[in-house]
């Protein structure tokens, strides 16, 4: 039975502290006194949909990137599946977020943090797309299918709820 490297290691770390920085922040949110996700008037509960729709789905990026991080450590398949469609996705969020400072002509802290989060993202991603990695997680054409599949859930979900 073969272990994870440290760079495998470190992939999943990183996916499982992205999904509880993630936690973190949607637990500050919904705690917070400026929320006006909901309101209670006349005996009924009024929920504002955009926040719920947003709640929703930060709740499933946090479920993807919890759970494949978790089950990468593991080094089960679906743990390598979910860890790279979350990597690839806040890649590409991350990417393109950094294209639009770019566009606006905004090269500042942000710019720069972003391409550091951008680089490590990809770093990340490429240490899981080794040969070394696939094999010790038993990823074949079954994981890069379920892979693609959740990528493309997750780019989805956070197009059409917003």
């Amino acid at each position: 039975m073969q272990t994870l490297n440290w760079k495998e290691r470190a992939a999943a770390f990183l996916v499982f502290i992205l999904g509880i920085i993630l936690l973190l922040l949607l637990i500050v949110d919904i705690t917070s006194s400026r929320s006006s996700s909901y309101a209670v008037r006349n005996d009924s509960i009024l929920i504002n949909k955009s926040d719920l729709f947003t709640k929703i789905r930060a709740f499933i990026n946090i479920l993807a990137a919890i759970g494949g991080g978790w089950l990468l450590l593991k080094r089960n398949t679906l743990g390598w599946s979910c860890s790279v469609a979350v990597l690839a996705f806040l890649a590409l969020l991350s990417g393109g977020m950094m294209v639009e400072l770019g566009i606006k002509g905004i090269f500042d802290f942000s710019f720069m943090f972003l391409g550091f989060v951008v680089l490590l993202l990809l770093l990340a991603l490429a240490a899981l797309l080794t040969k070394s990695a696939r094999r010790k997680t038993d990823a074949g054409t079954g994981a890069w299918v379920i892979a693609a599949v959740l990528l493309a859930g997750l780019g989805a979900l956070n197009f059409f709820l917003q």
